[in-house]
């Protein structure tokens, strides 16, 4: 008798709970949006926008500003100037508005495979994900990368015949994510996944992506050879990169892949990552998450493990370990882990058993937490702040908890050089705050925009030469 009384209470506080939990992981990620627009630019965003402001205002990029990624970067930060200005809030509205279209395809694509109301909450965690990576880890052109890898794989991940215009889309898709870093031209092979799995012919999903990228690179590489940028490039974009900067970055890897030394500290860096909390508490939901697709649509499940496997292999194969480049994966992840908990709560539903859906339900919520947590923190430090209650010099410090750079000494500085400087009068700094160019609205003397490029490369002909 108690158990049929408290059978109806106990479903109306699941329905409760389900329309709860979707509202209020949404208004937790619009709050999360717009504290991002607050945050100021850490190291590698100050030095991509203030070379982008190069270009903005004419120059070249290599030739004329110096930095290590590849050129459509620079080019997207300064067509974001040129349009919207120079302002840190402006970039970073581009980055959340990434975000979203990223949270609107993943909606799509989880509403056929979830119910609405966990689709909705998993599609409204990614700005989240995003909020996660922190101030200084956020505002990455990987982010950009794994989105854009989303929508190759709507274009192909579909049953019947693809359109030639859809794979020669995915192609280009490749070839622009070629232009940021060229380990990425690995993701033009994901339509030919598609095809394996649907068992439509693979030659073709490698021949028209094929051309897609080509005709995106040529692009590139037309646009740098009109600015007369080529032989910088060579000299900047292939040889710095290739002879100082991959051997000088890593703090995990010493050694070459293709040695035993290189290996073992892939593994090692590898494991480093896998034990961090949220990505541990995460990783037996993506487990599930592939079996139960695998179950239920097998041809997509194929894609998406393919999808995820190189997002990881990526990371492997740069060797570095960056946060931001385990991104690369989260899109892929995200999927999976939101199929694997829901059918994990599925089954112990059906199983009947008490303790093992608390024991499923528990590790849901604690993975769900465990993503939220940075951002649930930073959120309330930000609104404390905002509020006057916290003080600018204790939100400071503990905004920076892991930074290089102290964003409110180069807003100083900017704001210094603004005051007392003509627009047009080029400075000098010898510090690794790339930002202050980009700030400050100032030429540099040089074209390096931070010492550490200078330091890493002392002696180098190549570093000598761009003096």
């Amino acid at each position: 008798r108690v158990a049929g009384r408290l059978a109806p209470a106990a479903r109306r506080t699941a329905s409760l709970a389900g329309a709860l939990v979707p509202a209020a992981v949404l208004a937790l990620a619009v709050a999360a949006s717009a504290m991002m627009l607050t945050w100021p630019l850490g190291y590698d965003q100050g030095t991509l926008a203030s070379v982008g402001d190069v270009v903005a205002r004419g120059g070249v990029v290599y030739r004329d500003g110096w930095d290590v990624k590849g050129p459509l970067v620079y080019w997207l930060f300064a067509a974001v100037q040129r349009v919207a200005g120079a302002q840190p809030w402006v970039l970073r509205l581009v980055d959340v508005a990434v975000a979203w279209a990223t949270a609107l395809l993943l909606h799509r694509m989880l509403r056929d495979l979830v119910p609405a109301r966990v689709a909705l909450a998993a599609a409204a965690a990614w700005p989240l994900v995003v909020a996660a990576q922190t101030w200084d880890e956020s505002l990455q052109p990987d982010l950009w990368i794994a989105s854009a890898t989303l929508v190759l794989v709507r274009l192909v991940a579909r049953a019947g015949a693809v359109p030639a215009r859809a794979l020669v889309l995915a192609g280009a898709i490749a070839g622009a994510a070629t232009l940021v870093k060229p380990f990425y031209a690995i993701f033009a092979i994901l339509p030919a996944v598609a095809a394996f799995a649907y068992g439509r012919p693979v030659g073709r999903a490698l021949a028209l992506p094929a051309l897609g990228a080509a005709v995106a690179l040529a692009a590139g590489v037309a646009l740098l050879a009109a600015q007369g940028a080529l032989a910088a490039t060579w000299e900047v974009y292939v040889r710095y990169n290739t002879q100082v900067y991959a051997d000088s970055q890593s703090e995990t890897v010493r050694a070459s892949i293709l040695s035993a030394r290189g290996i073992y500290d892939r593994i090692v860096g590898s494991l480093g990552w896998l034990v961090v909390p949220r990505i541990l508490l995460t990783v037996p939901l993506v487990l599930a998450g592939a079996v139960a697709l695998g179950r239920r649509h097998p041809e997509l499940a194929r894609v998406v493990l393919g999808w995820l496997g190189l997002g990881l292999a990526l990371v492997v194969l740069q060797g570095k370990f960056f946060p931001y480049h385990w991104v690369l994966a989260y899109p892929a992840g995200l999927l999976l882990a939101t199929v694997g908990g829901h059918a994990l709560v599925g089954d112990a539903r059906a199983s009947g058993s008490g303790p093992l859906r608390i024991v499923v339900v528990f590790l849901c919520a604690l993975a769900t937490a465990a993503w939220l947590a940075r951002p649930a923190r930073d959120l309330r430090r930000s609104t404390l702040h905002a509020l006057g209650r916290y003080p600018d010099s204790t939100y400071v410090a503990t905004l920076l908890e892991v930074s290089e750079t102290n964003p409110a000494t180069e807003q100083a500085v900017a704001a210094w050089l603004r005051a007392n400087t003509a627009p047009g009068a080029p400075f000098f700094h010898w510090s690794i705050d790339g930002a202050l160019a980009y700030l400050a609205q100032r030429p540099q003397l040089v074209r390096f925009h931070n010492k550490r490029d200078v330091m890493r490369g002392r002696g180098h002909p190549i570093v000598t030469g761009y003096h």
